[in-house]
């Protein structure tokens, strides 16, 4: 079988969340079952590490403005099934497009329901002007209040369009599918299907091991204030260093984004002797090396980094700000759960497990045990399951 991809930008196995997982998709539909494999994208990767799996991959900068090209290619790679990774705004067009070319649609939604509307704020609207001084994005800071209210009310009609059009609509939590509902005002929930995000790295940590571990507090993340909200993160831990009781542990940032020289400034302005950030990296590594893993966010689709901790005994906390954390993360048992927001009793809970060894050890292994849920091998079983009867209905 024929598979394309859309991806907003290259394919690069240490770049986003959402790339991430296509690579291992799309490496293990071709390492297991033959299946060819194929890429199209909007945007070069931004850390220039691309993939050289795809058996035929190409930049459409504007698929909605180059339909022609996008069909020619579809047509001289006999795509069977097409995977829309997210991108709401083509559904239409898409559908349009493999249904005369013969091609099944298949809709991945990476993100909580709904979450897109922050996509759009005011201070991207500055730095899409910054990067490119064009009269357009200069219009578009004055008319930011309509443009704003225009993407509200366009988004939701655009999750019910995607939803009758789609042969199916994969999403990454069964706890997903009436927040879909809600929002798209959709009538049925007979087109959802669930698949999670499977582990990106193929070994385990050994757990005979664990004494190894350094006293090492790790994020991995995009450095975006809006979504990941790496300032709380920096706000709980220098709680811990004015403590004075971990003189010995140190806080990773692995990754890099709009707003890293911002988290950068406010380190050196609080004077935290204790913070590096490592730039942008392949993370395994990092993971293998810490205890401890932060993750601060508004809002995820998944939470891939919390599974990679996980998988390498490195316990994950998060705050209780999106539903799918439960999927992954069982309060106390392999990873803690924090209230909203609730910064004080993030650092409680932080301090606790780094002066508790034996509590941090526990967590760790059972963290791995568990981990092994999301195993690639399970899970692609499902993307090729999913994959093999959308293409038998034809």
């Amino acid at each position: 079988m024929n598979i394309c991809f859309y991806t907003a930008f290259e394919i690069s196995p240490i770049q986003g969340g959402t790339e991430r997982i296509t690579y291992t998709i799309a490496k293990n539909l071709k390492d297991i079952y033959g299946w060819k494999c194929y890429s199209v994208f909007s945007a070069k990767s931004r850390t220039g590490k691309v993939s050289d799996i795809f058996d035929g991959s190409v930049l459409i900068a504007n698929p909605s403005r180059d339909k022609n090209q996008l069909k020619s290619i579809l047509l001289q790679w006999e795509i069977n099934v097409f995977i829309n990774q997210g991108a709401f705004y083509l559904s239409k067009m898409l559908a349009e497009i493999l249904q005369s070319v013969g091609s099944k649609y298949v809709f991945c939604h990476h993100f909580e329901p709904g979450w897109e509307v922050n996509f759009l704020s005011f201070l991207s609207s500055i730095t899409k002007w910054i990067e490119n001084k064009s009269l357009k994005n200069f219009v578009k800071i004055w008319l930011y209040p309509y443009y704003k209210f225009r993407n509200r009310r366009i988004l939701p009609k655009q999750y019910e369009q995607t939803y009758q059009v789609a042969d199916k609509v994969v999403l990454l939590s069964r706890r997903f599918i009436p927040q879909f509902v809600k929002y798209g005002s959709i009538k049925d929930n007979q087109n959802f299907i669930v698949i999670h995000n499977s582990l990106s790295f193929e070994s385990f940590y050994n757990v005979t091991k664990l004494n190894e571990k350094e006293k090492m507090v790790l994020i991995v993340s995009r450095m975006d204030e809006t979504q990941k909200r790496i300032s709380y993160a920096l706000k709980i831990w220098r709680e811990v260093e004015k403590s004075g009781d971990f003189p010995d542990w140190s806080l990773h940032i692995v990754g890099t984004g709009n707003d890293l020289d911002k988290y950068i400034h406010y380190v050196n302005y609080k004077h935290l002797k204790h913070v590096f950030f490592e730039g942008s990296h392949p993370s395994e590594s990092f993971y293998k090396r810490a205890s401890l893993f932060m993750m601060t966010s508004q809002s995820e689709g998944w939470g891939l980094t919390l599974t990679e901790a996980q998988q390498n005994g490195c316990v994950p906390l998060a705050f209780d700000t999106y539903a799918s954390l439960h999927e992954i993360i069982t309060d106390g048992y392999n990873g803690y759960i924090i209230p909203k927001d609730d910064l004080k009793g993030y650092v409680e809970r932080l301090k606790e497990i780094m002066r508790d060894d034996s509590l941090r050890k526990q967590l760790a292994l059972t963290a791995i045990n568990s981990s092994h849920r999301f195993e690639q091998n399970r899970i692609i079983e499902q993307w090729y399951n999913l994959l093999q009867n959308v293409f038998d209905k034809r």
